[in-house]
């Protein structure tokens, strides 16, 4: 996603080149909910021009459709666009889970929610919950870790690097293959791509997408019959910088109770056609603002900087009003400024290399590194090893010590005491296991 709206909308040749390719095309869009939000509108833009002027054909896949036809710039649907005839009735054939609404009725803390997975342990065999942030993913991960149940506690979120949590799910399928009882305790990176079944799922209240994703983790394969799949609210999830999140949250939840009024609302079923399409159109109209990729820097958007007519154009407006004319230009729009500011995804992150595995190793490596090609070669390694780090975070763990820096400041790489073996980043640089290598 992030390569093809580059070739349209992100500054240097180098993308623009990949566009002829497109043309004259069947283009596969994959998970196309996914689409970043403020992304949205120059999505629609980009796909309308491909299929109107490029003659590629597009096909959209994905279990959440969203509504890109509701958007101000929306998308141009081929009349009967949709490929599943009789789509209500390929859900219902393929349901292989019940949604339980425990969101309405109560709110739960990790303490609450350890009690209430405890007492349903002795039912299920393995269960998957997915909270929200990571701060609660950690907490009840170490709550349950705790206490005498049984099963092994799994713990999964972007505080570990990419290595790790492969490690880790591939000890987790092995568990499910061999019918044992576990525990995963979950950010939402796990509904994203990733093949495992689970008989349980506990998710935590958010979009209506995102509780869908969740669901294809319950009972994946039809292995069993109908299973259950928990939506809660929970208390100590701070969403204050997430607000997509948090919006959705409120949409589904408000959902839920207009289906408790009247059990035929939105289809009848939380995830039919009609409650996605009813979701994702309240939810454009809550983000509308976002939907035009706002520069708050020029106080502008990319759309308008973009394809903004000549009576909505500053530049138009101010030369007619100075001179009573029109300026003497045929292009009016700005593509160079807006290529300037255009990232699909706004990465305010830094990269630091974990001491986890083969991580320590090119760790040492690159305090020793002396040639240009060693360096590239270490650093491509150091993906699969790489923890991003957000501003707050980078500071805490540089007030604790956990940070060392490589090759003149050039790289920041974590201590030995800054990466635990059972959930990645450690802010407060104690998950110490031996011997520091520095």
């Amino acid at each position: 996603m992030v390569q093809f709206l580059n070739v349209f909308y992100a500054k240097s040749n180098r993308n623009v080149r990949r566009l002829h390719h497109l043309a004259e095309s069947v283009i596969i869009f994959d998970e196309v909910q996914k689409v970043p939000v403020s992304c949205v509108s120059l999505f629609n833009e980009a796909l309308n021009f491909l299929n109107h002027y490029g003659q590629s054909s597009i096909v959209l896949c994905t279990a959440t459709q969203p509504a890109l036809d509701v958007v101000e710039h929306q998308l141009h649907l081929t009349p009967g666009a949709e490929i599943v005839g009789n789509l209500n009735d390929v859900i219902k054939a393929f349901k292989r889970v019940e949604l339980s609404d425990e969101a309405t009725s109560r709110v739960f803390t990790n303490e609450s929610l350890k009690d209430w997975v405890l007492d349903r342990l002795d039912e299920k065999r393995d269960m998957l919950i997915i909270l929200n942030t990571k701060a609660v993913v950690k907490d009840l991960y170490e709550r349950l870790k705790g206490v005498n149940h049984g099963a092994v506690v799994y713990h999964l979120s972007t505080s570990m690097c990419a290595a790790h949590r492969k490690q880790e799910l591939d000890k987790i399928r092995g568990c499910l293959d061999r019918k044992e009882k576990i525990i995963c305790i979950s950010t939402p990176l796990i509904e994203a791509g990733v093949d495992v079944s689970f008989q349980c799922v506990v998710r935590s209240l958010a979009g209506l997408d995102s509780v869908a994703q969740a669901a294809g983790r319950c009972n994946r394969h039809g292995e069993e019959s109908l299973q259950q799949v928990y939506m809660i609210d929970h208390a100590e999830e701070n969403l204050q910088d997430l607000s997509e999140v948090r919006k959705g949250k409120d949409i589904t939840k408000r959902m839920l109770t207009d289906m408790h009024r009247d059990e035929s609302a939105h289809g009848g079923f939380l995830l039919s056609d009609k409650a996605l399409r009813f979701y994702f159109k309240q939810f454009y109209a809550d983000v509308r603002p976002l939907l035009k990729f706002e520069i708050p820097k020029l106080k502008q958007n990319m759309m308008k900087l973009l394809f903004a007519q000549p009576q909505e154009n500053d530049y138009f407006q101010d030369y007619y009003q100075s001179y009573a004319k029109r300026p003497p230009l045929y292009l009016l729009n700005s593509p160079r400024t807006a290529a300037d500011h255009f990232r699909v995804i706004e990465d305010l992150t830094t990269p630091v290399i974990a001491p986890y595995g083969e991580g320590a190793h090119i760790i040492a490596e690159l305090n020793g590194a002396s040639r240009i090609e060693d360096l590239g070669r270490l650093l491509r390694q150091a993906q699969q090893y790489t923890v991003n780090l957000f501003p707050h975070e980078k500071i805490k763990l540089d007030q604790n010590q956990g940070l060392e820096a490589c090759l003149d400041g050039q790289i920041l790489v974590m201590r030995e005491g800054a990466y635990s073996e059972e959930f990645g980043l450690d802010l407060e640089n104690d998950s110490w296991g031996g011997a520091s290598i520095f």
